[in-house]
């Protein structure tokens, strides 16, 4: 399976690297957040297919497909946990075999599964193999979520986000965000703000010139605090995500009570735009969790 068997699944991480591709713009390092996707490492090995794939024949795809599958690929190295931790010593023995130069292809991949397992000792050695990157060398990091990472094996990583395949259709976004657990919700009416965010964004999209004079007037009286924020911009994500697959297949998966909300911007709007408005509401939940000003976090939200 390769990159394209996910172009529905995972729009928003399937354009990206498959642009990177493309474009030859693959970054050095890259963490995929799995947000308890179950098949997230399928997911990675299809976009390391696609970088050792790159212009081959079709019968060679296929042979380094079966090979990557396998685990008997020699230009990729995976790194599973067998214990509690991930040891120095495994991170010691993975930049040892990445000394040599490849033997078939111009790109050495190794793959850190459950990531979080790295232990403070393990993770500043990976540190120091991250901060010295070589030309032909990609790390990959599964984590199901990147707090979980220290914050300077994080700042030096492209992330990946990856959408939670678990959602069912008929799931209803206040009985999913409630079980999601993430963020402290037992003080908050989650229906009302579902439905004020939802209005934020129906204002947003109609009036963006004007949306700094709303969220003066009406968005900062109501999401008042840090954790309010959050869950708005969690509602936001899930609800782009919802136009996305309706623009795509006329399907909706969180908000049926808002079908015509979501029609009416899926009309409106091209695919790009609306990928670009989920990549500005991932951006704005990372500054959220360190602090930024929430005042030039909505400036910068709608400005962009």
């Amino acid at each position: 399976m390769f990159l394209d068997e996910y172009s529905n699944i995972q729009p928003v991480a399937y354009k990206t690297l498959i642009q990177a591709i493309k474009n030859n713009k693959i970054s050095h390092a890259y963490i995929f957040e799995t947000n308890n996707n179950t098949d997230s490492f399928e997911f990675v090995k299809a976009f390391v297919k696609d970088i050792f794939c790159i212009d081959l024949k079709e019968e060679d795809k296929f042979k380094i497909s079966l090979q990557v599958d396998n685990n008997e690929y020699p230009e990729l190295k995976l790194v599973i946990p067998s214990g509690i931790n991930i040891k120095k010593e495994e991170i010691l023995e993975l930049q040892n075999d990445f000394k040599n130069k490849s033997l078939f292809n111009n790109k050495k991949i190794y793959i850190i599964n459950n990531a979080e397992k790295l232990n403070q000792s393990s993770s500043n050695t990976l540190l120091k193999f991250l901060e010295e990157p070589s030309e032909n060398i990609i790390a990959i990091l599964i984590v199901a979520s990147r707090y979980e990472l220290l914050k300077t094996i994080l700042s030096r990583c492209q992330l990946i986000s990856l959408v939670n395949n678990k959602i069912k259709l008929d799931t209803d976004i206040e009985e999913f965000l409630l079980s999601k657990n993430t963020i402290d919700i037992d003080s908050i009416n989650v229906a009302e703000l579902i439905e004020n965010t939802i209005k934020f964004i129906c204002f947003f999209e109609k009036n963006k010139n004007n949306t700094l004079l709303f969220i003066n007037r009406e968005f900062n009286s109501y999401f008042n605090n840090r954790e309010k924020v959050l869950l708005a911009f969690e509602i936001m994500k899930l609800f782009y995500l919802d136009v996305l697959k309706f623009k795509q297949i006329k399907k909706i998966e969180l908000f049926k009570k808002y079908k015509q909300e979501i029609e009416n911007i899926s009309n409106f709007k091209e695919i790009d735009y609306i990928l670009k408005r989920i990549e500005i509401i991932i951006e704005c939940y990372d500054r959220i969790k360190y602090n930024v000003n929430l005042n030039l976090l909505m400036d910068y939200y709608c400005n962009n």
